[in-house]
């Protein structure tokens, strides 16, 4: 093997682990409502999550909200960024992500992306990207996708507690 031959294989060893070691976004906020819905469906959720996968799950069915901690699986929050990353949403025209219609009781899906602070950067709070429901078509399968993916990185056994827990506050 060459010299160089052994530092390509070298780079192309690092080069991901380097890649994938920084996010641009520091917390995703990601909320989802059935909208309007018999009482046995109509719920609600929020997930929050840093770029370190410690996050928050909020659950409200039955008129009581349940919180939950959970740590993200490393898999799953690599996995979230890189669709994010890929997905041009974060580059994207903020009029394509903008929601433009009125809420018809369908469901709610939002996510707002906590960026990290660019270098100089003065104002007091983070640039944020706000992705709704009514996204434009050009990313809405993108946006879906992420959304599926932030609730995959929520560990099972949390979802099956605040199942469980509303199914305790539902009466029967």
């Amino acid at each position: 093997m060459t010299i160089k031959n052994f530092f390509a294989v070298i780079l192309f060893t690092i080069l991901p682990c380097m890649v994938n070691a920084q996010y641009v976004w520091e917390k995703l906020a990601y909320y989802h409502s059935t909208g309007t819905a018999t009482k046995d469906i109509a719920g609600n959720y929020q997930i929050e999550l840093n770029e370190l996968g410690s996050g928050k799950l909020e659950y409200t069915k039955y008129g009581k909200t349940n919180i939950y901690e959970f740590e993200g699986a490393k898999k799953g929050l690599r996995e979230l960024n890189r669709m994010m990353l890929s997905s041009g949403i974060l580059d994207a025209d903020t009029n394509e992500l903008r929601g433009n219609k009125e809420f018809t009781g369908n469901p709610v899906y939002t996510i707002t992306i906590f960026l990290d602070k660019p270098e100089g950067w003065k104002k007091r709070k983070h640039p944020v990207v706000i992705v709704q429901t009514d996204v434009s078509d050009k990313y809405r399968e993108k946006a879906f996708r992420i959304y599926e993916q932030l609730e995959g990185v929520v560990p099972k056994s949390v979802w099956e507690q605040a199942f469980s827990d509303a199914e305790k506050n539902s009466g029967k």
